[in-house]
């Protein structure tokens, strides 16, 4: 690999060991500062919000712009934010207004720096080495998961500013990192511009609401979405309450990675044993079930593990369910229906921590999650009913 690429993948590296460890302190210091989970909730909505809005733009943008400079810029930015908080911390001065703006701006950042860095690998790569500069930035995802998480609960347990002093300098590491290449990583502008955008977008919604298979599955997605993007702080909340060290909560995402990572390495075995709808159904059925256990668990170790399992059985069949989606999508309109579709997704995706503070707050932890089980059994059972999830086929 060129020395351009791996600037860029050690200073994504860098960045996103940095917001792996902020993953879990900003949830546990928004739960002591407001002693409300429903606060803590409206907080990672409004990052995960920012980053849906802003999606089309953040694509706008990096046509537009050197890519070097947005990266840089983005993490400049993200690291002021992140250092404002560390020294709110120092001089407990931190505020729930402070945090619901440093969530606002980060959200905002990391949609134009993720898109930015997936553009930019195509800049600093030659075509035939796309495959596996692609592969090492999964695995680069996967192992920063299994280590941040762990470590951010550990650094707050010690002192609570270190979670965000180390959140600040990894993106100054990413910054100087990425302005060392030597590439500004200009695009080419699209000649008609926000037309083209525009039209874009409609042709990919209106072709993916039109099929019966990508509606369905899409309704499925993003009921799934909704649950697991409010897992983490449920997990959070509940655990705290009940007096689970913060040095510990990190040990539950990190088991959950690991359950990711082998299912991603166990799907092509089992893709090619299990049918479809069965490998689907299968995950629908192994999360109702974990979520279910999970009412009943208030340990770090057995929680982890049940996260494990349900990440697991999720990665084969969620690859399954974007490897028919692109299969029976025409190659011509992939591109515009798969932005269509993460676009609608990711509408749903930041009621999730929101959705899971409210109920923390209103029916407890045990509640929340026999909720969560309640709204997995139900699409499970819509994903055995739905006639096009029903009769799926195997991409050939």
């Amino acid at each position: 690999m060129s020395r351009n690429f791996l600037l860029l993948w050690v200073g994504h590296a860098f960045s996103s060991f940095g917001s792996s460890v902020a993953a879990i302190a900003y949830p546990i210091v928004t739960l002591a500062v407001t002693e409300s989970a429903t606060l803590a909730g409206l907080v990672g909505f409004v990052g995960l919000g920012a980053g849906t809005i802003f999606r089309l733009p953040a694509g706008v943008l990096i046509d537009r712009v050197p890519l070097r400079r947005l990266l840089v810029v983005a993490d400049l930015v993200r690291a002021v934010a992140a250092g404002m908080v560390c020294v709110a911390l120092i001089a407990d001065r931190l505020t729930f207004i402070q945090l619901l703006l440093t969530a606002l701006v980060t959200g905002i950042c990391g949609v134009f720096s993720d898109a930015a860095q997936s553009v930019a690998v195509r800049h600093v790569v030659p075509p035939d080495q796309l495959p596996q500069a692609f592969a090492l930035n999964e695995g680069r995802g996967h192992a920063v998961g299994l280590v941040g998480q762990p470590a951010g609960g550990l650094l707050y347990s010690v002192q609570r500013f270190l979670p965000f002093l180390t959140h600040a300098l990894s993106y100054l590491l990413s910054a100087l990192l990425i302005r060392s290449i030597k590439d500004p990583m200009t695009g080419t502008p699209p000649a008609d511009g926000h037309a083209k955008i525009r039209s874009e977008l409609f042709i990919g919604l209106r072709y993916f609401w039109g099929d019966a298979f990508l509606r369905a599955s899409m309704i499925c997605a993003a009921g799934f979405q909704f649950i697991f993007s409010g897992l983490a702080l449920a997990l959070i909340a509940g655990l705290t309450a009940r007096g689970t060290p913060t040095s510990e909560l990190g040990l539950i995402f990190a088991l959950g990675a690991a359950g990711g990572i082998a299912g991603a390495v166990i799907a092509p075995l089992i893709q090619k044993r299990l049918s479809p709808v069965l490998l689907v159904t299968g995950f629908g059925w192994t999360a109702t079930l974990s979520l279910l256990a999970l009412a009943g668990v208030d340990s770090t170790i057995p929680a982890g593990l049940l996260i494990g399992l349900i990440y697991l059985t999720a990665t084969p069949a969620n690859a399954m369910f974007v490897a028919v989606q692109i299969h029976i999508t025409p190659k011509e309109l992939q591109g515009k229906v798969l932005s269509a579709m993460l676009l609608v997704a990711g509408i749903f995706t930041p009621l999730g921590p929101l959705g899971a503070g409210l109920l923390i707050d209103f029916i407890g932890y045990s509640g929340t999650f026999l909720a969560f089980a309640a709204l997995s059994a139900l699409l499970t059972v819509a994903m055995h009913v739905m006639r096009p999830i029903r009769t799926m086929v195997h991409p050939t």
